[in-house]
């Protein structure tokens, strides 16, 4: 099939997720697959190349211009695509259609494929329109989350919860069908490596050292820099604790003022974003990896897919009771625990409790072993194929 996936943030740009990995996943088991992105912060005109960021298999990726002017850039991307798409869809390059994004190019995709009666699987990963912090920005997107739940072919949750969030944001009416397709780990990319004695000399990391890992965007709900502000209570009973953080975001300049205020800059390692073919490196530096997001209107039904990259990585995972996130992976064979409530004194405890665990590198092999047998990347294709195929 010719399958189209359509984002508006940077294929190249972004950290490998889902929407690059599902891409080419599809692409690896023969599908001609195209990608369509939009990297908002930087200016750039129409480009068509040929790329891989996963290591399965090399898809076509279409980058929409960007103008540069503020404000301006949205709507005249907005332009571009329709007509670009329009005219995609008649030239028959298109069969169906995987759909992530909503303001720049979502409506659009969502009414050309009404139009032409081709298929659009719009994918639900987040409430989209609280992510934003402009109230204007916020609520022109549930608008635009509105119209996609109501016309889409198909939705596509990432957990049964989500059924709640799309149908509430629908309205009178209802919304479209929606099937629920978990996350998927490719268990053959994150696995537990060696330590890179280097790689801990660079970063100053030691053998005997309490290594806990954050993983992915540092969100203001993932509080990293207000766990910082417990690391006087956290050394005291783990000497040798450091917290080693793994990505950025919209808290980097805070976790970087933290650690400096509360004198522990040796202690809380910031690499950045890092290639995601050096991440096993680096995530098998650590002890235990955690999820320390506050429950809130954005987290209360979302998996995180940092979790089981920790799992199949095998590293034990502390996370907060996020809902739908203890029905997917309840404690125990899992290899994750869950702190008694969301607050941060409570999560500190149990970090501090897991420290002391003799038994951290069989509970990583069991979280491996879970993960391996029950959300694979290849398990989630194969239903992700048959979705497409039946919309």
């Amino acid at each position: 099939m010719k399958i189209l996936v359509i984002h508006e943030v940077g294929y190249i740009k972004k950290p490998v997720n889902e929407f690059q990995d599902f891409a080419e996943s599809l692409s690896s088991i023969g599908h001609d697959v195209t990608v369509i992105d939009f990297n908002e912060s930087e200016k750039g005109g129409f480009k068509e190349s040929f790329v891989c960021r996963t290591g399965k298999s090399i898809i076509r990726l279409i980058n929409i211009p960007n103008c540069g002017v503020p404000i301006l850039k949205y709507f005249y991307a907005q332009i571009f695509f329709y007509l670009m798409l329009k005219r995609m869809i008649k030239k028959n390059e298109v069969d169906a259609i995987l759909l992530y994004s909503v303001f720049i190019n979502g409506v659009s995709t969502i009414y050309l494929g009404k139009k032409y009666r081709i298929p659009v699987i719009y994918r639900v990963l987040d409430a989209y329109h609280l992510l934003r912090e402009s109230k204007i920005d916020s609520i022109v997107l549930k608008y635009g989350e509105k119209y996609i739940y109501k016309n889409a072919s198909v939705l596509s949750l990432t957990n049964k919860a989500m059924a709640s969030y799309v149908t509430s944001i629908a309205g009178k009416g209802g919304c479209a069908n929606y099937e629920v397709l978990e996350h998927g780990v490719d268990c053959d990319h994150f696995v537990k490596m060696q330590k890179d004695s280097s790689l801990q000399a660079e970063l100053g990391i030691c053998d005997k050292d309490f290594v806990c890992v954050f993983l992915g965007t540092t969100y203001t709900f993932s509080r990293i820099d207000k766990l910082i502000r417990h690391f006087k209570d956290i050394k005291e009973k783990v000497p040798n604790f450091k917290l080693l953080v793994i990505g950025a975001g919209d808290i980097d300049d805070e976790i970087s003022n933290t650690k400096v205020k509360f004198k522990c800059e040796d202690d809380v390692i910031q690499v950045g974003m890092i290639d995601y073919h050096d991440l096993p490196k680096y995530i098998s530096l650590g002890s235990v990896g955690i999820n320390p997001f506050e429950i809130n209107d954005v987290t209360r039904d979302i998996i995180p897919i940092k979790v089981l990259q920790y799992q199949s990585s095998e590293l034990p995972v502390l996370s907060t009771p996020l809902p739908d996130l203890t029905k997917l992976l309840p404690y125990g064979e899992t290899g994750i625990h869950y702190s008694k409530t969301d607050l941060l004194e409570d999560f500190v405890n149990d970090l501090i409790k897991i420290s002391s665990r003799s038994d951290l590198p069989l509970i990583g092999k069991q979280a491996r072993a879970y993960v391996k047998n029950n959300h694979s990347i290849e398990k989630t294709i194969k239903n992700l194929e048959i979705l497409i195929k039946e919309s």
